[in-house]
């Protein structure tokens, strides 16, 4: 499993690959790298929202105690008319927590 640093690090060589690309119209604001806890991630200004946000599985990896806090999280990282696309997998009842 990976540690912490060891995910600095990977955030630090993927936005130095980036800088050269700075540059080009497409990355000038459009691409940025950081390593945060999805709970953490801001919300207070324009720039920290999101128009589409795409979850492939996250939320049904999450315990189910922590669903209602991901809708809530989803909810306010998206601009007034942004999307989600998520992609979940049958979510059943059971004992133990996520599939």
């Amino acid at each position: 499993m990976p540690t912490i640093s060891d995910v600095q690090e990977s955030v630090k060589a993927a936005n130095d690959r980036l800088d050269p690309l700075s540059d080009t119209e497409v990355y000038k604001s459009s691409v940025h790298l950081s390593q945060a806890s999805f709970f953490d991630l801001p919300t207070e200004s324009d720039a920290d929202l999101f128009d589409f946000i795409y979850d492939y599985t996250f939320f049904c990896a999450l315990d189910p105690s922590l669903r209602e806090e991901w809708a809530n999280k989803i909810s306010s990282l998206l601009k007034p008319g942004g999307e989600l696309c998520a992609l979940i997998y049958p979510i059943l009842p059971r004992e133990g927590g996520p599939p």
